[in-house]
Formats: structure tokens, C-alpha cells, sequence
């Protein structure tokens, strides 16, 4: 998996990249989320469907359909940021979302 989505704790969504350990996209709605499927990676309605729901219902990392605990993506992704990019990296992306 390349990239995922994640629910932020605003509710919008972000985009996880797993090519450069950092979100690419953050503050996004649902249907932001299912256009940008279409449009930038030709999924079809029903994978791009899915994929925004693995999302919304936070299904855990690398374990299709089972359901997180509402927030087990977004603390995941943030150990990663921090791991890659350290405190500055992490402190970056708080910013972004905050500014929601």
C-alpha cells in the first residue's frame, strides 16, 4: 500500500504516503477524498468508494476491513512522521491540520 487515507481529528481526511512517510494531502472531505481517487489514480466508483471508507471507519493499518479504534491511523501515522522526520516534522503537520 502506497498511500491511504486517514481521519483526522477534525473528521476531514488526509492522505498518508508510505513512499515519503508524510502526509501529501490534509483537511479533505469525504467527497474531495473520492474525486481525488478517481481523478489522480483512475480508481473505479467501488474502489474509490472503499478506499475513502477504510478511512472514515479507520480500519487498521494493513488489515482490510477490520475497524480501529477511531483514531488508530492517525496515532500511527504520526509515530511514523515523527520516526522519519522527527519533532519539526511531526510539529508541521499539527500545524497544517490545526489550521482547518
Amino acid at each position: 500500500m502506497a498511500w491511504r487515507f486517514v481521519k483526522q481529528p477534525n473528521g476531514l481526511l488526509a492522505i498518508f504516503s508510505d513512499v515519503v512517510d508524510d502526509f501529501t494531502y490534509v483537511n479533505m472531505t469525504a467527497a474531495q477524498a473520492f474525486d481525488h481517487c478517481k481523478s489522480k489514480h483512475g480508481l473505479s466508483d467501488a474502489d474509490a468508494h472503499q478506499k475513502v471508507r477504510a478511512g472514515l471507519d479507520d480500519w487498521k493499518p494493513w488489515a482490510h476491513t477490520v475497524k480501529g479504534s477511531g483514531h488508530d491511523r492517525w496515532d500511527e501515522s504520526l509515530r511514523i512522521i515523527q520516526d522519519a522526520h522527527g519533532d519539526l516534522g511531526l510539529k508541521k503537520i499539527m500545524d497544517d491540520v490545526a489550521r482547518s
